[in-house]
């Protein structure tokens, strides 16, 4: 009878040390789905970062194109203006002798 019960109870060892093993193995592969999960997720959102990103600077160099575009054209259309201006230098000099003499 006693070796029957040690007999039950060495084979409920071994079925707890399967069961810890089990177990052991169990929690390493959800670990390793997890990391592998983790890396898949990153290298998706690193991609549409970057795409979005890209759009972005893209989006970015076409209006600053456009703006300075714009810019030289206004400073040459000023320019253009001043110069054909009519020149009254009599005028002008006594305008000014107005102002600094008041």
């Amino acid at each position: 009878m006693a070796e029957l019960e040690a007999s039950v109870i060495d084979h409920l060892i071994d079925v707890e040390r399967h069961a810890a093993t089990l177990l052991t193995e169990a929690q390493e592969e959800a670990d390793k789905r997890l990391s592998q999960a983790r890396l898949q997720a990153d290298e998706s959102f690193r991609k549409q970062f970057e795409t979005i990103v890209a759009a972005e600077e893209k989006n970015y160099d076409e209006k600053v194109s456009a703006l300075t575009a714009q810019y030289k054209k206004s400073v040459e259309d000023y320019t253009a203006r001043i110069s054909s201006a009519e020149k009254t230098v009599p005028a002008f000099n006594a305008f000014c002798d107005k102002v600094l003499q008041a």
